[in-house]
């Protein structure tokens, strides 16, 4: 029995005295830290520690396409001769990041301000990921949309009304994804480009009124959101998530301050005899250079997603390969000092008719997500 149990006491007093101390513990992070074989049968705890370093985690990536990625939102302008122009190389957009759907944020990258990529290289429109408003960690990035050729929107009714916003998105756009595991070298971490090679992407828009249900979708939309794999039961409520006035605006609306700068007011009045011919008025829409507001404005909604065909996630645990079934992309207009060429938009105010008896006064406001204007009209 002596010989059985004095090995056994050795040990036990090894680990006693290596408790209570002369040697520096080992780092805690670590998963294993044990003294050299040769120490531990012949010198005990005098010949000091060796701790290996676990392995890195495997990173995993895989090309991942989104149903779509909201772009911006244009707000409708009251009056049937009323336009709101956008003017050439306006750049809209939002500062976005990834948030998976427990709402647990996953570290998001794309590109940088000196790394800017172009991901549509023709047409009327540019978009890039770029630094273009000064995104405030390392998680966002800025998608800002180029209007090269300016964009002008019609009034549709004599007041305003919000079915006519409309919704602009990208659909199916190709990214590559990275993921890493959380280990003993950093938190979990998933990082996305959009992917070079594939075809680039379409651009799209559905008014409030189609999604909410009360425009009929064309059979022309409805077969383009089928090809693209977007889903009006599941989507639809997900997109008017980006449009704080799809549900309408009343008179002398309480305008949310961290989502909207005041920008200025002019008359709406009514024709003052039947017959007469509206008189448009043209006014001045200057872009807020800085955004100084110290709260923030957030935009997030859920998005189903198609993994590639190689299927590298697979591996990964069911929780992490639910959120790849639905990412939850997060807009936000925290940044505090924006950075960006100033550009002026026009809109032109065209009188209401003869016999027009609603609110008379326009007052227009910047949305400082998406960096366009919304209007609303009030009696004083």
């Amino acid at each position: 029995m002596r010989v059985i149990w004095l090995p056994l006491l050795f040990v036990s007093l090894t680990a006693s005295a290596l408790g209570t101390g002369g040697l520096s513990p080992p780092r805690p992070k670590l998963p294993w830290c044990a003294p050299p074989f040769s120490a531990r049968l012949f010198c005990g705890v005098s010949c000091g520690w060796v701790c290996d370093p676990p392995p890195h985690p495997q990173t995993v990536t895989d090309s991942v396409i989104p149903a779509y990625i909201i772009l911006y939102v244009t707000y409708a302008p009251p009056g049937r001769s009323s336009t709101m122009e956008y003017a050439n190389s306006t750049e809209l957009g939002s500062t976005v990041a990834i948030m998976d759907s427990t709402a647990t944020e996953l570290l998001v990258t794309v590109g940088s301000g000196s790394k800017e990529q172009t991901l549509v290289p023709s047409g009327s429109v540019e978009i890039k990921t770029d630094d273009k408003w000064g995104t405030t960690t390392a998680t966002q990035t800025d998608i800002s949309v180029n209007i090269k050729d300016g964009y002008k929107m019609f009034g549709e009714e004599d007041g305003i009304n919000h079915d006519n916003d409309e919704v602009w998105f990208w659909a199916r756009p190709a990214l590559l994804a990275s993921y890493t595991p959380a280990s003993y070298y950093g938190p979990e971490n998933l990082t996305w480009m959009v992917d070079g090679r594939a075809p680039t992407p379409a651009l799209y828009y559905l008014t409030v009124g189609e999604l909410r249900g009360t425009v009929p979708l064309s059979p022309g939309v409805r077969a383009a959101l089928d090809a693209w794999g977007i889903d009006p039961a599941r989507d639809f409520p997900e997109m008017l998530k980006a449009d704080p006035a799809a549900n309408g605006s009343v008179p002398n609306q309480q305008m949310d301050a961290a989502r909207y700068d005041f920008v200025g007011e002019w008359p709406y009045e009514p024709v003052t005899h039947p017959g007469d011919i509206p008189s448009p008025q043209t006014h001045s829409i200057d872009r807020k250079v800085k955004n100084t507001s110290e709260t923030k404005s957030d935009v997030e909604y859920n998005v189903s997603v198609k993994v590639g065909a190689s299927l590298a996630f697979l591996w990964l645990p069911l929780a992490r390969w639910s959120v790849l079934n639905g990412w939850t992309w997060h807009h936000t207009t925290d940044v505090k000092d924006s950075v960006q060429n100033e550009n002026v938009s026009t809109i032109t105010v065209g009188q209401p008719p003869y016999g027009y008896a609603g609110p008379t006064l326009l007052r227009v406001y910047e949305d400082k997500v998406w960096k366009t204007f919304r209007f609303e009209l009030g009696w004083h």
